[in-house]
């Protein structure tokens, strides 16, 4: 009896034995830390801003494969887009002629405005308005009043584009380079501030004190910085009219 009593005992602790290896192989491997929670699960970091950020936003413009048919990654410093803001302010500049207006009104205003809606949309909205204050107000005005109600209107609208250019040029443009590239646009702009007035005064000269040439010639320049700055946005954005830029 003794015997056969230790063999069921042996035979017992055999088959726990294989049971509990069994399980050991068969329990997946765990770390012995806390358990995982929301709390202490830490959320994936960038370096960079988030995705849903836009690349205005971020302090660049986004990469646009042609504008046109040219490359504007083909442009010198600053882009395609900063060269045609350079260029409608050179535009606009020509048809600064010392008014004594509410200029003072235009360059500070439109700064708040601009940075609700947007600089570029601010620029375009008031170049476009003092296009059509010479085109349509100063050019058929007859008398005084329409005289003075341009030389006020025109004054509010085109001290927009001497307060908003080099806030265009800052806005597309690493911070480090917001200096260089500000000097170089009043540089270049310098040239026809300087040489707008003379011309302005050769055409009325030459029209026998009439100033009709005069004011074509500034409708046209107006007009044409005006096109310069949207297709400076176009470069920018793209066709988007509802996007603030």
């Amino acid at each position: 009896m003794p015997s056969s009593s230790n063999s069921v005992s042996s035979s017992t602790i055999n088959e726990k034995t294989e049971q509990h290896t069994r399980l050991s192989h068969d329990r997946p491997l765990t770390n012995k830390g806390p358990p995982e929670t929301e709390a202490n699960v830490l959320p994936e970091t960038s370096d960079g801003p988030p995705d849903d950020v836009s690349d205005v936003e971020k302090g660049h413009a986004p990469t646009k494969p042609s504008f046109a048919g040219i490359d504007p990654s083909s442009f010198p410093d600053g882009g395609l887009q900063a060269w045609l803001a350079v260029s409608g302010a050179f535009c606009c500049l020509f048809c600064s002629f010392g008014w004594i207006n509410f200029s003072i009104f235009g360059r500070t205003l439109p700064g708040y405005v601009a940075d609700k809606f947007g600089r570029f949309n601010t620029m375009i909205a008031t170049s476009f308005l003092s296009t059509i204050l010479v085109l349509a107000l100063w050019l058929p005005a007859r008398g005084n009043v329409p005289y003075i109600l341009f030389s006020a209107f025109y004054g509010f609208s085109s001290g927009a584009f001497v307060s908003l250019a080099p806030a265009l040029v800052a806005q597309i443009s690493d911070i480090r380079q917001i200096g260089v590239r500000t000097g170089s646009m009043f540089a270049i702009i310098s040239v026809a501030a300087l040489v707008g007035t003379p011309i302005g005064g050769a055409l009325v000269s030459d029209e026998g004190g009439n100033y009709l040439h005069l004011q074509i010639f500034c409708g046209i320049m107006m007009l044409a910085g005006s096109v310069v700055f949207v297709a400076s946005r176009w470069a920018l954005v793209g066709t988007k009219p509802l996007v603030k830029v």
